[in-house]
């Protein structure tokens, strides 16, 4: 539980915040909004550590660490986040000029550290089951987040048409693609992705799926296949 206690903080004459009360819970998600110049950022930052109030207290547990990630200007050896985080699959799209797609994929083999929960696993392997089936390409892991795509003016083109699979919408990207490439001479699917096993996962607690969602996600399969795979 973090707790904020009559908080306050001024810069000169202005009073950005004053006696601020608020009481974030165990495993509770919150979201601040506001006008640019509310505060929001410099409330961040007092939660973590890196603004001192001029008045009020922050009570956390004396375990816990707080991480703040700068909505800018953050560079780490000489290159942004972005930059960073798809190091290892832009240089897959630099040698490798046949493939368009790279997917990360969630494979615990030997030598990774792949830890996943077993029920979130199984459902996974039902799900990318299902949508390898629609799809008609054997991908393993289509819901991973780590991708990254070779920008192309089909690509762009693909990109204009409205999504109807909701958070799924990286299988109806892939559905697009197979349909884009019927009765042309391009080269099938199968051969553009790479399913780039990742060296590190680790899932976050507090999955927003309900099981309810999963009847949602059957339908979407269902309109994805009618409307690009019929």
């Amino acid at each position: 539980m973090i707790q904020l206690s009559a908080l306050s903080k001024s810069f000169g004459d202005r009073v950005l915040l004053e006696a601020v009360n608020w009481q974030i819970d165990d495993r509770e998600r919150v979201g601040l909004s506001g006008p640019n110049g509310a505060g929001k950022t410099t409330l961040l930052k007092m939660l973590a550590g890196l603004d001192e109030p001029d008045g009020g207290l922050v009570v956390k547990p004396s375990g816990l660490t707080i991480g703040y990630l700068p909505q800018d200007g953050l560079v780490h050896t000489g290159r942004t986040l972005r930059e960073e985080a798809g190091l290892a699959f832009k240089s897959l799209l630099d040698t490798r000029p046949d493939i368009e797609m790279v997917f990360g994929s969630r494979v615990n083999l030997l030598g990774r550290n792949v830890h996943r929960r077993l029920a979130r696993h199984y459902a996974g392997r039902v799900f990318a089951t299902a949508a390898a089936a629609v799809l008609g390409v054997g991908i393993y892991d289509t819901q991973c987040g780590a991708k990254l795509f070779r920008v192309s003016s089909g690509f762009v083109e693909r990109l204009k048409e409205p999504f109807i699979g909701g958070w799924i919408f990286d299988v109806e990207m892939i559905a697009r693609e197979v349909r884009a490439r019927r009765s042309s001479s391009l080269p099938p699917v199968s051969k553009i992705i790479y399913e780039y096993p990742l060296m590190e996962w680790r899932d976050v607690a507090g999955s927003k799926i309900k099981p309810t969602d999963w009847v949602k996600v059957a339908v979407n399969l269902g309109r994805i296949y009618a409307k690009y795979l019929w």
